[in-house]
């Protein structure tokens, strides 16, 4: 299949990643410059306060996008990736991610359990439910935002525009690979890269299937609501690992 050029360059995806990035680190750096971990510990709302960072985290994702991209080159949404799809074949993509990535976890206990070791960039992500709390409260604040706001914005950045720049400049397989790659990076979740860039894989495919992020998004939501829901069991008590 051919990939349409897009209205932004190259440079453009370079210039809009450099930002996003010195932006994040600007605010872990004002973070660490506050103390504010030691600060977090002793709060009483962390749920609020967690949810406002991560919200300022998304927002960091699609400013540079917007300033640098959207509004130079007046960029229209379906441009970004929302376009329309129907529902049977958001079902289709969705089932198939699934099934992939069943047969891959099926393939890693395998693996895991006839070795002495653990693999590297498959360990177990580091829960969020302490960042986040117990309560009804709190556990309504983490799936609005890991559940609905993380997936919109993520396949909007890494989807919509970074897969699309790559694609348009590279044969697939390189442009699924470094997206998949920077998405883990930007995770900062070391532990669990390897997973991360499957499953990051995984929505590449939706995307180069649909020319759509909306398979992407729906597969992620679901995808981040099963691994909240087991992490909510787990620090319940109620599912051992």
């Amino acid at each position: 299949m051919d990939t349409p050029a897009t209205k932004w360059k190259l440079k453009d995806a370079a210039i809009v990643t450099i930002s996003m990035i010195l932006l994040i680190v600007g605010l872990n750096y004002a973070l660490l410059m506050l103390n504010f971990a030691r600060i977090f510990e002793k709060m009483t709302n962390k749920s609020l306060v967690t949810s406002g960072l991560f919200i300022v985290q998304e927002l960091l994702f699609v400013l540079p996008l917007y300033f640098f991209v959207v509004r130079k080159y007046e960029v229209k949404a379906r441009e970004l990736g929302f376009k329309r799809v129907g529902w049977t074949e958001i079902a289709k993509c969705v089932f198939a991610g699934f099934a992939m990535l069943f047969a891959f976890n099926f393939l890693l206990v395998l693996i895991s359990s006839r070795i002495p070791f653990v693999i590297p960039g498959f360990e177990p992500q580091e829960s969020h439910v302490p960042l986040f709390g117990g309560t009804q409260l709190d556990i309504a604040l983490a799936v609005v935002v890991l559940v609905f706001i993380a997936p919109v914005v993520e396949e909007l950045l890494f989807r919509g525009f970074l897969l699309q720049t790559f694609l348009a400049k590279f044969k697939p397989w390189i442009a699924s690979l470094l997206t998949a790659t920077f998405f883990a990076l930007v995770h900062l979740e070391l532990e669990s890269a390897g997973m991360i860039i499957f499953l990051a894989l995984i929505l590449n495919w939706m995307f180069m299937r649909t020319r759509s992020i909306w398979p992407g998004i729906v597969f992620h939501m679901f995808n981040n609501a099963v691994a909240f829901a087991v992490e909510l069991l787990v620090w319940s008590g109620y599912l051992q690992v």
